[in-house]
């Protein structure tokens, strides 16, 4: 699973790196939150349960023409994000991992200072992590979860950026992603470690605010 993310990711940053653009790069560094929710459902036992997602992530940048007087742009955002999934029995699951976002930006208003633009965006990531802290089960018996996620989707985000000075830009974003996770739980005893594997599944849907300074 691991493999085939690597490859999709790769060939979907290099396809947006090599899309027509006009003016010089900029890049720098970004903060991103968003807030929304989902469900997951285990493959085997069927149990399906809802849950909150909160997120946040700090990363890296590009964009190919953040100031310049064409109407395309790409944008490029690589970045470690932490998740935090709580399910319906208010059970916390913490995960961290990588993201990378594609953004196909098109100019609504665009001046040598200012540029508003609108556009769709391809977003991937892997996440690991566990519940925090020893989960029970009906009999009342402790045991851990490990998670691994990969998850796939996109949306659409709305973006403001503002010439500083002559050397850095303000770039602000806010939009609307929706997820598909596919990965694995696995559940291990408190007491006798004995281990089980799971495939689950599901989808979160969210919305996200991103800051970015641009050089």
């Amino acid at each position: 699973m691991r493999k085939l993310f690597v490859i999709a990711m790769m060939s979907t940053v290099f396809s947006g790196i090599s899309a027509p653009r006009a003016g010089a790069f900029s890049m720098g560094p970004y903060v991103d939150i968003s807030t929304g929710s989902g469900s997951l459902e285990w493959d085997i036992s069927g149990e399906e349960f809802d849950m909150d997602m909160n997120t946040a992530a700090i990363g890296f940048t590009l964009d190919t023409a953040a100031l310049a007087p064409v109407f395309f742009n790409y944008r490029l955002n690589v970045g470690f994000e932490g998740k935090e999934l709580e399910d319906e029995f208010n059970t916390a699951l913490d995960l961290t991992g990588i993201t990378v976002e594609n953004i196909f930006g098109f100019a609504i208003t665009q001046s040598p200072y200012f540029r508003w633009w609108i556009g769709p965006f391809f977003h991937f990531g892997f996440h690991s992590g566990e519940t925090d802290g020893v989960v029970y089960d009906d009999a009342g018996i402790p045991y851990e979860m490990d998670y691994d996620f990969a998850q796939v989707g996109g949306g659409f985000v709305t973006g403001l950026n503002f010439r500083i000075n002559p050397y850095l830009i303000f770039s602000s974003s806010v939009g609307f992603r929706a997820l598909y996770l596919y990965g694995t739980g696995e559940s291990s005893s408190y007491y006798t470690r004995a281990r089980f594997d799971e495939d689950l599944e599901g989808s979160t849907e969210s919305v996200f605010l991103n800051l970015a300074i641009l050089f």
